[in-house]
């Protein structure tokens, strides 16, 4: 009887183990990169905005709080023109104060967001996943924020109605900042916007005689309201 002999199967010498090995993670690596670029990266940016939006704007809302809005008096910041019998007829920004605080501001702010850019931000990956229960899992994704051109302040006024004859008068910082968010992989510019009561007044008038309801007929029934002023932000022309 003959027998058949098995032929030994040789086995892989260490060098074609290797480059095998090699090879097999390789393309898994570049799969994994593809699925975090396709599918994880939108959501990681998304995050990674709404991180950078908030910790930028409570640190300009802080900054501002403290160290301008606390030095700013309303009277330094607002006149009121009167006419020949003493009754206010407009109000008027002192643009000279105007232009002081919106450079204290502008440089304040800059201050701030540079001083953000090296404050170490991450986020865990698992949060991009959408799931509860993954979303504390690592590895932790660093994000940088990048401030980008200068920071854009200006002054805005607002004046409402706050009874019969008073108006209420508000003053708010309006800031807008342009930052760049950089993630692994990808970066997006994003817009910083901030507004910020910094001083606030209340003007109490006389008491006209008549008073518009909103069908525009005039009324006597002793409910008068004060008439419309003008405000205006430019500089005061005596």
């Amino acid at each position: 009887m003959a027998f058949r002999s098995r032929k030994r199967v040789k086995p892989l010498s260490f060098k074609t183990a290797f480059i095998t090995s090699l090879v097999i993670f390789s393309l898994i690596s570049i799969q994994t990169f593809l699925y975090i670029e396709q599918k994880l990266e939108p959501a990681m940016m998304r995050i990674s905005k709404t991180k950078v939006e908030q910790l930028a704007a409570d640190a300009i809302n802080g900054a501002i709080s403290k160290h301008i809005a606390e030095g700013i008096d309303f009277k330094e910041l607002v006149y009121f023109r009167e006419d020949g019998n003493g009754e206010i007829k407009a109000i008027l920004f002192n643009y000279n104060e105007q232009t002081r605080i919106v450079g204290v501001a502008t440089n304040r702010v800059s201050n701030t967001l540079k001083e953000l850019e090296s404050v170490p931000l991450e986020i865990p990956l698992g949060q991009a996943l959408d799931s509860n229960i993954l979303a504390m899992i690592g590895p932790d994704v660093p994000i940088t924020m990048v401030p980008m051109g200068s920071v854009q302040v200006s002054l805005i006024p607002e004046v409402k109605e706050a009874g019969i004859n008073m108006v209420h008068i508000n003053v708010y910082i309006d800031i807008q900042a342009k930052v760049q968010v950089v993630i692994p992989f990808t970066t997006e510019p994003t817009v910083i916007r901030s507004k910020i009561p910094i001083t606030q007044g209340l003007f109490m008038g006389d008491v006209p005689n008549f008073y518009f309801k909103g069908s525009g007929s005039p009324e006597k029934d002793g409910a008068p309201v004060m008439p419309p002023i003008q405000f205006n932000t430019g500089p005061l022309n005596e």
